[in-house]
């Protein structure tokens, strides 16, 4: 009778090791994920001299769940999305996509006019317009000789 339960020589250590890895990382995607240096929602955020856009994906949101605030040159974006539940008779096999309340700040690169922001939400896409304030935007100076 063989001290082992399974056969030694074909048994791939480095194989188990990397199963046992995907098994942690997926329990830590829905756990923290930011512990895995991924922050939710992903964003674009670019600008030019008049305004800032930021382009965040949250995909399942509701638009009355999503709360966007605006306080000088930061944005905070928040939301809370419950899970969903598996029908009578089911069972989840794997269950991946995030549910849960978020918080997420950007910074911008100046102070925008927070009585002008604009939010939109569509197709998942939340789209937030930032109007740059007119003390930040930069004034010609008459050169005088």
């Amino acid at each position: 009778m063989p001290i082992w339960d399974f056969e030694p020589l074909s048994w791939d250590p480095w194989a188990d090791l990397a199963r046992a890895g995907e098994r942690m990382e997926s329990l830590l995607r829905r756990v923290a994920p930011a512990m895995l240096g991924a922050e939710f929602p992903c964003v674009n955020v670019w600008s030019g001299d008049q305004k800032a856009v930021v382009e965040a994906e949250i995909p399942g949101a509701k638009p009355q769940d999503l709360e966007v605030s605006v306080q000088g040159d930061g944005l905070t974006i928040r939301c809370s999305r419950p899970p969903e539940e598996a029908r009578e008779g089911e069972r989840y096999l794997r269950q991946e996509r995030w549910h849960g309340e978020f918080a997420r700040s950007v910074r911008l690169p100046f102070p925008a006019d927070e009585g002008q922001v604009s939010a939109t939400y569509k197709d998942g896409i939340l789209r937030v317009e930032l109007p740059r304030a007119a003390a930040a935007k930069p004034s010609k100076i008459r050169v005088e000789s």
